[in-house]
């Protein structure tokens, strides 16, 4: 953690526990790490990358459940999260369908409007920031060079393609 300024840590659906969840918080603290909540689909044998079919009530709880574990871990540790950042499957879906999209974000406005939500940038952000702007939030852009996005209805990530993922260090 020395050599980043932020960190998504996992809430312990797709990956984590709260042992980890909280020595992953201490050492974030220690290196002055901005900490995210990474929250996902309830789906620990998937790691997160299976999309899940889930009502508005089972995304809205997941997701506070998640934000609220890590934030309290933050708290007793006199840090906070700063921003979320859904991860794998959640992620790719709320990018692809804007109703999941709206869900995610008004359980966000439903625990604090100070965080961020970390999201996909696209050539067209205007439903995304008319959403989030509609509930007072603000979302920061995040690009993955790396990982190639194809057009689906929307726009999703494709980690299976070739070259998708960097093998060596930089030089």
């Amino acid at each position: 953690m020395p050599y980043i300024d932020m960190a998504n840590l996992a809430c312990g659906f797709h990956a984590s526990d709260p042992m980890h969840m909280l020595e992953s918080v201490r050492f974030a603290k220690k290196h002055n790490v901005e900490i995210g909540a990474h929250p996902g689909y309830p789906d620990l044998q998937g790691f997160g990358r299976r999309v899940m079919q889930c009502t508005p009530g089972e995304v809205e709880a997941f997701m506070l459940y998640q934000i609220g574990a890590l934030d309290a871990m933050c708290r007793a540790e006199g840090t906070k999260v700063s921003y979320v950042k859904p991860h794998g499957a959640l992620y790719n879906e709320m990018m692809r369908d804007l109703s999941l999209f709206e869900m995610i974000v008004k359980s966000l406005a439903m625990y604090e409007h100070d965080l961020l939500l970390v999201v996909l940038s696209l050539p067209d952000m205007t439903p995304y920031e008319k959403i989030s702007a509609g509930m007072g939030f603000h979302c920061v852009m995040n690009s993955l060079p790396t990982v190639p996005i194809r057009r689906r209805g929307n726009w999703y990530l494709v980690r299976k393609m070739e070259r998708s993922l960097v093998m060596k260090p930089w030089s």
